[in-house]
């Protein structure tokens, strides 16, 4: 007996037997199959039986398995053997259902690729054709059972704008599957502005050959002259300024190649001013009350339009050139003068404000005494710091310095016999590696020194110094009227280098030549220079 069951599937088959009539037949399993398994025996009538046959594997095209039959009162009868042929169920197709080739330039070609699966069908052939203008590259596809292959289509527009075609799969000349193809015959490039973007633009290569752009592009903008692009691809660029260019750019970008020209708009308005004050914080010294003083501070405009300023001042102080008068040109800076009169403030801040809304702020501060202290032109003999009787303070002893860090030096002295009111301290910057130019020579006294007393020793901390800078220091006693003794031996003192973990701290590059004499306290006068000199007056 022969049987076709298709692979994977099940088939129920009959069993006969030939013979006696009116008699029941019984019926066994006498070899099993070797590709697929056998139910139990299912009684149809007296002598007819089925059999359920079912294939578990793909291998092999044939399979058998034999049976024998007999009555209650007679013994089995030779084998019969029943043999099932093996066959593929039918291929199932199916593609996408809308497939969309894009732009293509005319003359040329894009080729896509589509996934044809077979659902749940057999291995098989299938025949593939299309309308014009996609062209398969193959006529025809193997489809594995229950898997799937890609066809490449190729789409050659000969005329611009959208084209719609549809795409067949046949199976023995009767199209089983189709899908709706769709596409757009362009030039060689296009240029296309990034959806919901300002700025972002994408240029595109539609043809079949690498393309040799020439870009022109106002000035102010960042672009290259030429831009290569391979065949088929885009490439997405931005509109940016160039670094520092803050005024306004309009114009086009023109974009030339294989024979076509496209533009861009380009309108950017100008970058707002942007202000920066320097120093951030001013210092006018020592004045006395009513008395005026003057600093200086640079304002920058970084933007790209005019600076017009504005401030709320502190009481007794004004800026000339006068606020508001003349802008800051864009890119420009402005040294201003700063006049304050000595008043009930010591300290405060300043916010110029621009009227595009930028702002930069400056601290400020001075001591104010209430009459004017004795004055003493340090700068033409240092030594001369003395009282005006002779009944002179003592001069410390046992001076000592000592680097403790990169930003302070710590100090130490023994008090004279006669313990005076107060100290002051004098510095002279002797050495800053850092810097190359000459330094005007001058000594400064240190102001808000902190001293503390233990037994008959004195100790006081300078802090804020220049890493890796030699400084020449000494000591001067003062009485309650502030009458000075005559300075210690001078002595010297390099602070330490600046962690690797710290960092740089900004300091100014100008520096006082006054000597400013307090009531009460220490000075110390620092001679700043680039390079190694004695100080005046040591």
């Amino acid at each position: 007996m022969r049987v076709w069951c298709e692979r994977g599937k099940s088939i129920d088959i009959p069993l006969r037997a030939d013979g006696r009539t009116n008699t029941t037949i019984q019926y066994a399993i006498s070899s099993e199959p070797k590709y697929g398994s056998l139910g139990g025996i299912s009684t149809q009538t007296y002598n007819a039986s089925t059999v359920t046959y079912t294939h578990s594997t793909a291998t092999g095209e044939r399979d058998t398995f034999t049976y024998v039959a007999r009555t209650s009162d007679s013994a089995y009868s030779q084998p019969a053997t029943v043999e099932v042929l093996l066959s593929e169920p039918p291929v199932q197709p199916s593609v996408p259902e809308t497939v969309d080739f894009g732009k293509a330039g005319v003359g040329g070609k894009s080729i896509h690729k589509i996934t044809i699966t077979n659902q749940n069908g057999g291995a098989g052939n299938v025949q593939v054709a299309s309308t014009k203008p996609w062209k398969p590259l193959s006529p025809a596809a193997w489809l594995p059972a229950n898997g799937e292959t890609a066809i490449e289509v190729a789409f050659e527009p000969t005329a611009l704008g959208e084209v719609r075609g549809v795409l067949h799969i046949s199976l023995k000349d009767q199209v089983v599957a189709t899908a709706a193809l769709r596409g757009e015959g362009a030039e060689a490039f296009d240029v296309e502005r990034v959806a919901d973007a300002v700025d972002a633009w994408t240029i595109s290569n539609y043809s079949d050959t690498i393309l040799s752009l020439t870009l022109t592009a106002p000035e102010g903008l960042n672009f290259p002259d030429t831009l290569l692009l391979p065949a088929h691809s885009s490439v997405p660029f931005v509109v940016r300024r160039l670094a520092g260019w803050n005024g306004a750019i309009t114009g086009d970008i023109v974009i030339s190649g294989s024979g076509l020209t496209r533009t861009i708009p380009v309108d950017m308005s100008a970058i707002p001013a942007r202000i920066f004050v320097s120093p951030t914080e001013v210092d006018f010294g020592i004045i006395t009350q009513g008395e005026e003083a003057t600093a200086e501070i640079t304002v920058s405009n970084t933007g790209g339009n005019p600076a017009f300023l504005s401030a709320t001042l502190s009481s007794g102080m004004r800026i000339v050139p006068v606020l508001g008068a003349a802008p800051i040109a864009a890119g420009e800076k402005q040294i201003m003068k700063i006049f304050l009169r000595g008043g009930e403030k010591s300290k405060g801040r300043v916010t110029l404000t621009e009227r595009d809304g930028a702002t930069a702020v400056f601290g400020w501060e001075v001591t104010i005494l209430p009459t004017a202290p004795p004055q003493t032109d340090v700068s033409l003999n240092p030594s001369a710091i003395t009282s005006p009787d002779d009944a002179t303070p003592d001069t410390p002893v046992d001076i000592r310095a000592s680097a403790i860090s990169h930003d302070r030096i710590r100090l130490t002295w023994q008090e004279p016999p006669a313990r005076p009111a107060s100290y002051r301290v004098e510095y002279c910057l002797v050495e800053r590696p850092d810097e190359g130019d000459s330094i005007e020579e001058h000594w400064t006294i240190w102001r808000n020194l902190e001293i503390s007393r233990t037994d008959d020793h004195v100790t006081a901390e300078l802090s804020h110094l220049f890493p890796l800078t030699t400084y020449s220091l000494r000591v001067m006693s003062l009485d309650a009227s502030g009458h000075a003794s005559a300075p210690s031996p001078t002595l010297t003192a390099t602070t330490l280098a600046r962690p690797a973990w710290s960092l740089p701290r900004a300091v100014s590059r100008f520096f006082f030549a006054t000597v400013l004499v307090c009531g009460l306290g220490v000075a110390l006068i620092v001679f700043r220079t680039a390079r190694r000199v004695a100080c005046r007056g040591a």
